[in-house]
């Protein structure tokens, strides 16, 4: 009953989105407002397709197509791949390193699309960890990105037992959009 209530009031808040999402070479999954004033400082918008996950914007002929399918259970991700297939883009990034679906996203486009998760804060020993050690367990699916771009190495190394993915520490995203600045020391 609660997941039934957390739907409606899913699709109450919704903004909802008539017209199909543009063909683009880069999807934005699970976009919010830092993540992409941080990823425009690199990549062109015009190139680029933001897709809402959290329910801001439901994509109507999307949707409509992930009924039409009939996986009920999984319709959550459904949607999404309905919506990554319309799409077709070479590249999905995402600043969420901790949406479990996103893993599960990649054995169904094999070589045809690069997944890149770029972890967005610091994972510690109380957290979510254990999230993806029970998620590994209990899922049919695999958990797989192309490129995982991390904070540091011990935390690659904790992700590697739980997400196949070719690892890069380097550092928070955010910081790397600060500029050095040389220190100029006055001799006394």
């Amino acid at each position: 009953m609660k997941s039934f209530v957390r739907y409606i009031n899913f699709l109450i808040k919704a903004k909802f989105i008539f017209e199909l999402p543009k063909s683009s070479e880069v999807l934005l999954y699970d976009s919010y407002k830092r993540f992409t004033d941080d990823i425009f400082c690199y990549l062109d918008k015009k190139n680029c397709t933001e897709f809402f996950i959290r329910g801001q914007e439901i994509n109507i002929p999307i949707f409509l197509r992930s009924l039409l399918s009939l996986k009920f259970f999984d319709f959550k991700r459904n949607y999404i791949l309905k919506y990554i297939q319309f799409v077709s883009p070479k590249i999905v990034i995402t600043f969420t390193d901790n949406d479990m679906v996103y893993y599960t996203l990649k054995d169904n486009f094999k070589n045809k699309i690069i997944f890149i998760v770029m972890q967005n804060g610091l994972r510690g020993n109380y957290d979510n960890f254990e999230s993806f050690k029970n998620y590994k367990a209990n899922s049919k699916y695999s958990l797989v990105v192309d490129y995982f771009l991390t904070v540091s190495q011990p935390i690659s190394k904790k992700y590697k037992k739980y997400i196949k993915a070719k690892y890069i520490p380097i550092g928070l995203f955010r910081n790397n959009l600060v500029k050095k600045q040389k220190t100029i020391y006055k001799k006394r």
